[in-house]
């Protein structure tokens, strides 16, 4: 049996994708050491894996962004973009490489996982210090001249105009929006003895793992050998969930079942789901509504409307397969469980990955990018009814759920690292 060490970033989006694998790892006889925030250690353990806390970096896993970093309160678009890419990526890279160091000595782990945004992984990766492995956490990103410059949503063309844009944005990005970063991981790089490089979505040489297929994706091409497309990595539904009383009024409703979420971290209602409530109070709908674990009453709506159903939380797994149209501010985990059960979508999200995901879901017409943080109940009216009434996002998005039952998900994504730990070579499509 091998031994796998895998290493998250502190937050709910990058450790949720994890789990399904770990768990699949561990039933599989190998020995699984999970380094991650102190705040997701039950969730983490419930994996069977052995838990490890980050001590040399900030732990930011309570979702306290505001409060761990001073300045971060009132930024958005690129502003808020160029923030959290230095406070809360950049800035643990050393401390994570500590951690990991001390972890990779007494565990001597046969494979090291990380998610993409740990870049401390990559950059062992690179001192040969330990044999590494990318799981994505988001859509595919890579660095490539097909693909647009990585955060702002640019809309994808691969023409030679196209081209020729990717490369002035990208070097526009590296040098003007990213560069003061850019220029601390330079430094940090000469101080290890590596080559420059800038600081965006880097590979494993190894094994790099897209948890999606590749009709959500850009038709990028040459992309390298050792990226593996698994399909979704879908949560287990939880044993002890109790189905809320309203369950079978939707079960038995004829009408068009909507479902808005704003996930587990951006969770202000007034941004997303007051403005949806409001917007479908009087349609002929079913408006399911989760508060991504908020009480109820942090909805500031005095009196619901009568086809509104609210709860703190619902495992996608039991509510997807009733739902028809999903409104959703864009985060990556969602918006392929939506998919993953043939759901077209509304999205309006603008930071963090969002913009990203929003121009994929557009590009193939699976759903309506509003290009927003805040859209107005006429913006999502409008759109949750272009959905409805236009069998197109539907139907693509039936042809997808298709193609990701194709697909092996944790299982596939385990099969890959056990062919990387036994045998320490680049695990390369068709080898």
């Amino acid at each position: 049996m091998a031994k796998f060490l895998l290493a998250t970033m502190p937050i709910p989006g990058h450790v949720n994708p994890f789990t399904s694998v770990a768990k699949t790892l561990v039933k599989r006889g190998h020995s699984v050491v999970w380094y991650s925030s102190v705040h997701f250690k039950k969730k983490i353990e419930a994996t069977g894996a052995y838990f490890v806390p980050i001590q040399s970096a900030i732990d930011y896993g309570d979702n306290n962004y505001d409060q761990h970093f001073p300045g971060r309160r009132g930024l958005s678009g690129v502003q808020s973009l160029v923030f959290d890419f230095e406070k809360l990526f950049f800035d643990p890279v050393e401390g994570m490489m500590r951690d990991l160091s001390g972890l990779i000595e007494s565990f001597e782990p046969d494979v090291v996982i990380g998610d993409a945004a740990t870049t401390a992984v990559v950059l062992l990766g690179e001192l040969g210090l330990a044999t590494t492995a990318v799981l994505n956490i988001s859509v595919f990103s890579l660095a490539m001249s097909d693909m647009p410059p990585f955060g702002l949503g640019l809309p994808f063309d691969h023409s030679v105009i196209g081209r020729t844009r990717n490369a002035l944005m990208r070097s526009v990005t590296r040098r003007l929006v990213f560069g003061k970063l850019n220029k601390r991981f330079a430094a940090l790089r000469r101080s290890l003895g590596l080559p420059p490089r800038p600081f965006e979505p880097m590979p494993s040489a190894n094994l790099y793992l897209q948890p999606s297929v590749p009709s959500i994706e850009y038709p990028v091409r040459d992309i390298p050998p050792q990226v593996h497309f698994v399909g979704a990595l879908l949560p287990e539904t939880p044993l002890d969930f109790k189905r809320p009383t309203w369950w079978q009024d939707m079960l038995l409703c004829e009408k068009p079942v909507v479902h808005v979420t704003q996930g587990t971290v951006a969770t202000e209602a007034g941004e997303l789901i007051e403005p949806t409530i409001r917007a479908l109070a009087n349609e002929d709908v079913l408006l399911i509504v989760t508060t991504g674990g908020k009480p109820v009453e942090s909805v500031m709506i005095s009196t619901l409307p009568a086809n509104v159903r609210i709860e703190p939380f619902i495992p996608h797994t039991l509510l997807l397969p009733h739902v028809d149209v999903m409104v959703t501010n864009g985060g990556f985990g969602a918006v392929t469980q939506a998919l993953a059960h043939g759901i077209p979508m509304v999205i309006a999200g603008m930071t963090e990955d969002k913009p990203e995901v929003a121009a994929r879901i557009a590009y193939h017409e699976l759903g309506v990018n509003l290009k927003t943080q805040r859209p107005t109940t006429e913006q999502i009216g409008a759109a949750v009814k272009q959905i409805i009434q236009e069998p197109k996002y539907t139907s693509n998005a039936v042809k997808v759920r298709a193609e990701f039952k194709r697909y092996g998900g944790a299982a596939q994504a385990a099969d890959l690292l056990e062919r990387l730990a036994a045998t320490r070579k680049p695990v390369l499509r068709g080898a």
